[in-house]
């Protein structure tokens, strides 16, 4: 393996790899990530929620943490847990017929208090400067992707006026 840092980054038709990569992860339709206080073994998979949603989820008034497990919580898919390697569905394992998500059947299952899906994600964290960066990191994923995506739709100005937090001059 080439170990000198002194030499540019792979390139593949004039792109890098992490500029690849990061492509790819801006496309991707679901994005996972795990619960730091399980140590990898309990992953959450995230699907792409609305602009408006997301502004919902930091609402007026609400605190940083209410805000983060909001949107944790609006976007979660399924929760699952890694087996040798492996995401192995909560929902399958139990016989459950629908995905498990920030719901009572992961409070009942992780023994937890609560039955909002805000307080849920409270309960799976424990820590809000995890909650914080799982919750910037989804963000971040979230932003990126509309701002790719912003081109298609007819009602994109409206869109792109909020995402930038400018309003139109006739306003």
């Amino acid at each position: 393996m080439d170990t000198d840092l002194t030499k540019p980054p792979v390139r593949t038709a004039g792109r890098s790899l992490v500029s690849i990569a990061k492509e790819a992860a801006a496309r991707a339709d679901h994005f996972d990530m795990s619960i730091p206080r399980f140590d990898g073994a309990v992953v959450v998979r995230y699907k792409r929620i609305s602009t408006k949603s997301m502004k919902a989820a930091g609402g007026k008034g609400k605190s940083a943490r209410a805000s983060n497990a909001k949107l944790l919580a609006d976007a979660c898919l399924e929760v699952f847990v890694r087996v040798d390697g492996e995401l192995r569905s909560i929902a399958e394992d139990e016989g459950l017929p629908n995905p498990v998500r920030y719901d009572g059947n992961l409070a009942d299952l992780f023994e937890l208090r609560g039955e909002q899906p805000a307080e849920i994600v409270f309960g799976m964290y424990r820590d809000e400067v995890a909650l914080g960066d799982n919750a910037k990191r989804l963000y971040d994923w979230q932003v990126g992707a509309d701002l790719d995506d912003l081109g298609d739709a007819p009602d994109d100005e409206e869109e792109i006026d909020d995402l930038v937090g400018e309003e139109d001059a006739a306003t």
